[in-house]
């Protein structure tokens, strides 16, 4: 059975951050936020799909800016401490294009939002599969590392 939030969004960070052109863990700097503040793991319960909202602007300096998106899921169980999950398992893409040679290979998900435009944007991802964890781990990037933009704030289940 689905888990289906009813009480609103669950922000992830309240506060913006500005990206990197590398991956890098997003961690939670307030009480409210969800995501740890040493390790970014956030606990999801029973939630087995999510949608992350990513409001994203593109530095002034930038044509190509977008942000990366990467999910990790760890199956530590709900009782260990947030600051030391572990075993972290990048959520996978299936290459079904391989399967007829016998194996169907498997890739690491990153999802590049695409801006239309300069300036704010609110990205949505797709329904992503996390029914098989107790915790979820977000890394985020700009494909511009030189002028990279900047996240307002990152939440699942709807506008903060």
């Amino acid at each position: 059975m689905a888990y289906k939030l009813t009480q609103g969004p669950a922000v992830i960070r309240a506060a913006s951050l500005t990206l990197t052109g590398t991956l890098a863990n997003v961690l939670g700097d307030a009480d409210s936020d969800n995501a740890n503040a040493t390790s970014g793991a956030v606990a999801i319960g029973a939630l087995a799909t999510l949608v992350l909202r990513v409001p994203y602007t593109r530095h002034g300096s930038s044509t190509t800016g977008r942000p990366i998106v990467r999910v990790y899921g760890s199956l530590d169980a709900e009782g260990t401490a947030a600051a030391s999950v572990s075993n972290w398992q990048g959520v996978m893409l299936l290459d079904g294009s391989s399967f007829s040679s016998g194996a169907v290979e498997l890739y690491p998900e990153q999802m590049k939002l695409n801006p239309s435009a300069s300036g704010a944007t609110v990205f949505s991802s797709h329904l992503i599969n996390v029914s098989p964890f107790n915790w979820i781990l977000v890394q985020l990037a700009d494909v511009d590392g030189t002028n990279p933009g900047e996240v307002a704030n990152l939440a699942y289940g709807g506008a903060t």
